[in-house]
């Protein structure tokens, strides 16, 4: 074997081309010839053939060169981005060096792009993959030895072999001990003679190495290399070390063509160094018209066996030269020297001058040897000193930064926001004591998540604390709740949540990532984030802020009472924080069956300091509360714009929102909705607000395309589409799916009686309870209390519950209040009211008939007339009878008659309202024969208005009592 190998590489010198650069690469592959691994390696790894690449990166993979061979097999891939051999040579390379993962995606790449024997190696990458994960890269790079020895592979065994120790090795020789070290003796000559004596000496060396600039003999070549200059004195190498064989330059036929001549002594002691006693010392110089008439011999000692270093071996024998009498490549003698230690790649210090003086007598010889071992003494002993110095320094440090740290991470899980400066000043020490320290990176981006969490997080930068993380070894899950956190805190909601996403499957178990995860989802409107803050206080119980945010979570979408509950379990432990006071008030305002204000209301109210930035609205919204109660919305309407401006979630936005409502501020009330829309577009409170706040400027049909999406059954939906039914004189079934339970809650309680009264059932309240109940923030408590009054004739009520409002600026209550102007004979404000109310808002038949009344009463019957022209479709067949009241209140009752003439009226289980309006057209036509039952079964119901009143005495029915 070793024979061929020795033919090849004769050839490859001769001839380096591709072909036989490939073959010299695949027998190399199973020999011993680190020297030849290196030289051809070298050159084969600058060609831009891939299938030389190729050969090459196998050579390197089965004698153990892994990172060269990934370093050949990267340049092929750029050379041929979709060989599939390369990405198959390539996750071999990754594999051998215990890189699973890795290897698993490149391999997929060989597998795409055909790769022979690809899916089997990726098979196997792909069974590794729990051994990487489990114990690291060297268990699955010990793995890989192991299946290669089993199957025989000669490569796995020679890279054993290179890596034993050489008493080990069989197949490689010995190295040669390190020469010993001659003091060079001078004589009495002068200093200008010693200097022309090195002179010459360099001139013969230069004339040694002249055929290293001959032209290059063949193509293919790297040019040739211009001679180096002679090297700097090298120092003294160790003593006891032996040189590394697989680093001794070729032996036998790969010398041939090289002409080198032995060193003489001169030229040692140019460089510094004694000549070695071997035999190319006694060896005959090469003549050179430059050569020094007169060198001094060395002294005799005996030449070491050959086989002790195979350079002096080599350069003992005769020198070869080629057949064809070519120069050898200058290349690869200047490899052979570069191994050799001779020829230095990047150019040579030139050499310095020395001129020795005249030695004293052996007692001063002796006395600088003494000193010498001392200083060596001296220095050893320091350095061994310093070494244990230092590191006995770094391991106190080190105790010292994690006692540190530790309290830094139970201040961190106090989360209080008056301990995290002076965390991160301890944090920035614990780095100057440790720089490298996984802890401190870890414990870094905690603090940061939790000054987002406290004060806010729009001025936080993640970059350098993750880098630094990335940088000491942590591994990637443990700082996944960073990348959710950098999103979550510079506003993209939707980044978070990819974020999470990604990293779902592997960062389950920290708490970190399981309380970012669930501050996203809360800023999403998404109910999961309950489920996240339960997970991260489980998973730490002593982490105070993920209590704080599951309470708040629990209070804003969940169960308020619940929420009361964990409240008070957090005051009881931490009666020294107030951010117990605030969840104990957030739960009683969140509760509909709220009773009287518990004492954390007032404290919390009067001193908010201290306060996280996701429970300051608390306070603002409390003193709106208590205003509300108290009827002072001037104070209540600058409380909830300061609470506006500091909610940071759609929860709280929406919540805001609902307490404006009860103000009447339409703006205000807008406003939040808005706040609360741009946190999260589907989230459902929010968009239940906006129809709130449409319905409140009488935009009806906004209203139900906000909720047309959202599931009927909720409470907050059927409030909407009970209110939108209501106006519309429409008896709505939203109410069917709800719960009884649910109906008994005080704000859907109003709008129940509401579809009652359309129904035909005033309900039991009257006078002073009407008037508290139009008083209520329930959703049109107040609009059912004044049309309850003005359709069962209690105009006393009636009028009392229109000086709470204090005006008609909103367009549903304008409806109202002009009814009772026109009945109370103050037209002018009925028909200002009337117009205001048409006008603003939707156009609904409670809307419509209102003007048509006060306009008749006003004698105005063509404007009358015109609305229907300018409202079509409004009404429906009721529209019908009210143009007939129009017509006949001017005289035309034949004209009128042809209108309903072929309309039954609305019949008993029509809404009351649309009832009223037929029997108005039946008074206005004095139809007695139809007109008086129909007017007596509406008084029997109990409604007996003034229009009631006035129908029944044109059509002869006598009415059991009249409106007061």
């Amino acid at each position: 074997m070793e024979s061929r190998i020795d033919e090849l590489y004769a050839r490859w010198q001769k001839n380096p081309d591709a072909a036989q650069t490939v073959a010299l690469c695949e027998a190399l592959r199973t020999s011993t010839r680190a020297d030849l691994v290196e030289i051809v390696g070298s050159h084969a790894a600058r060609q831009l053939d891939v299938p030389t690449l190729l050969a090459t990166a196998r050579m390197y993979s089965d004698t153990g060169r892994l990172d060269d061979a990934q370093e050949v097999l990267v340049a092929a891939g750029r050379l041929a981005p979709r060989d599939g051999d390369v990405y198959r040579c390539l996750g071999d390379v990754l594999l051998r060096r215990g890189d699973a993962e890795r290897a698993e995606k490149v391999l997929e790449r060989a597998v795409q792009f055909g790769a022979r024997d690809g899916a089997a190696l990726l098979e196997k990458a792909r069974a590794l993959l729990p051994t990487q994960r489990a114990s690291g890269t060297s268990a699955v790079a010990e793995a890989v030895a192991r299946d290669l020895a089993s199957a025989g592979n000669i490569a796995t065994m020679i890279h054993g072999s290179l890596n034993a120790p050489p008493s080990a090795r069989t197949n490689l020789p010995a190295a040669a001990p390190p020469p010993k070290r001659i003091v060079p003796v001078t004589d009495d000559e002068d200093v200008e003679t010693q200097i022309r004596k090195n002179n010459d000496i360099k001139a013969a060396l230069e004339d040694a190495l002249a055929p290293l600039s001959s032209p290059r003999p063949a193509a293919g070549l790297p040019p040739p290399v211009p001679p180096p200059r002679l090297p700097e004195p090298d120092p003294l190498p160790p003593r006891g070390l032996p040189e590394p064989a697989m680093y001794a330059p070729p032996v036998g036929p790969q010398t041939a063509g090289i002409q080198l001549p032995p060193p003489s002594s001169g030229a040692m002691a140019a460089f510094g160094t004694s000549p070695l006693s071997s035999p190319v010392a006694s060896a005959p110089a090469p003549s050179s018209p430059r050569a020094p008439p007169s060198l001094p011999k060395p002294p005799a000692a005996a030449p070491p066996e050959p086989e002790q270093n195979p350079l002096l071996a080599a350069l003992a024998r005769p020198a070869k030269v080629a057949s064809d009498g070519r120069v050898p490549e200058p290349r690869d003698v200047l490899e052979a020297l570069q191994v050799a230690g001779i020829f230095e790649p990047d150019g040579a210090v030139k050499p310095q001058v020395f001129a020795w003086s005249q030695p004293e007598a052996g007692k001063r010889r002796i006395l600088s040897t003494v000193a010498l071992v001392l200083l060596a003494v001296l220095l050893i002993g320091g350095g061994g000193g310093t070494y244990y110095y230092v590191r006995d320094k770094r391991a106190k440090e080190h105790l010292i930064a994690e006692q540190m740290l530790t309290q830094v991470d139970k201040d961190i899980e106090a989360s209080d926001a008056k301990l995290l400066e002076p965390a991160e000043k301890t944090i920035a020490k614990a780095f100057d004591m440790e720089s490298r320290s996984p802890h401190a990176a870890l414990t870094w981006l905690h603090e940061r998540v939790m000054v987002g969490l406290l004060k806010g997080g729009a001025d936080l930068a993640f970059e350098d604390s993750t880098t630094r993380a990335k940088t000491v070894g942590i591994e990637e899950k443990k700082i996944a709740f960073a990348h959710v956190a950098s999103f979550l805190f510079q506003g993209d909601t939707a980044g978070a949540a990819a974020t999470i996403a990604k990293w779902d499957a592997v960062a389950q178990e920290d708490p970190w990532f399981q309380l970012i995860a669930g501050a996203t989802f809360e800023r999403a409107g998404d109910a999961r984030a309950l489920e996240r803050y339960n997970a991260a206080v489980k998973l730490a119980p002593d982490l105070f802020v993920a209590q704080v945010l599951l309470t708040r979570a629990m209070a804003v979408d969940g169960d308020p009472r619940q929420a009361m509950e964990l409240a008070k379990e957090i005051r009881a432990k931490r009666p020294d924080r107030p951010e117990g006071a605030a969840l104990v008030a957030l739960a009683w305002a969140r509760d509909p069956m709220r009773g009287e204000p518990p004492p954390e209301v007032k404290e919390v109210t009067e001193k908010e300091a201290g306060l996280p930035v996701g429970l300051l609205a608390v306070p603002h919204a409390s003193r709106a509360i208590l205003a509300l109660e108290k009827h002072a919305l001037d104070d209540a309407k600058p409380a909830l714009q300061k609470g506006l401006a500091v909610a940071e979630t759609p929860g709280i936005a929406t919540w805001l929102g609902s307490i404006a409502l009860s103000t009447g501020d339409e703006q205000l009330a807008r406003k939040a909705a808005l706040a609360a829309v741009s946190f999260s577009a589907v989230y459902p409170p929010a968009r239940v607000l906006a129809a709130r706040v449409a319905l409140l400027g009488a935009r009806l049909d906004e209203a139900m395309k906000a909720t047309e999406d959202l599931p009927p059954s909720s409470p907050d939906v059927a409030i909407v589409a009970a209110a939108v039914a209501y106006e519309k004189l429409d008896v709505s079934k939203a109410f069917e799916s709800i719960p009884d339970d649910t109906k008994k809650l005080p704000f859907v309680v109003p709008l129940v009686r509401g579809q009652a009264l359309l129904g035909g059932t005033p309900g039991p309240l009257s006078g002073d309870k009407l008037v508290d109940t139009a008083d209520d923030d329930a959703p049109w408590a107040d609009l059912v209390a004044m049309d309850t009054a003005l359709d069962t004739g209690d105009l006393e009520t009636a009028d009392k519950i229109a000086a709470q409002w204090k005006g008609g600026e909103r367009a549903l209550r304008a409806i109202r209040l002009a009814r009772l102007a026109r009945w109370q004979g103050k037209l002018e404000d009925a028909d200002r009211f009337s117009k205001y109310a048409l006008e603003a808002g939707t156009v609904t038949m409670r809307a419509l008939s209102e003007r048509v009344f006060t306009l008749v009463a006003m004698k105005k019957d063509a404007e009358a007339l015109a609305l229907f022209k300018s409202y079509p479709n409004v009404g429906g067949p009721l529209a019908k009878w009210l143009r007939a009241y129009v017509v006949a209140s001017h005289g035309k009752h034949d004209e009128a008659k042809a209108i309903v003439g072929q309309e039954d009226p609305p019949s008993a289980a029509a809404p009351m309202p649309a009832r009223m309006i037929a029997a108005s057209a039946y008074g206005a036509l004095k139809d007695t024969r139809h007109g008086n039952e129909y007017v007596k079964s509406i008084a029997a119901a109990g409604f007996v208005n003034p229009d009631v009143v006035a129908a029944g005495e044109k059509v002869g029915a006598k009415l059991a009592r009249k409106a007061r």
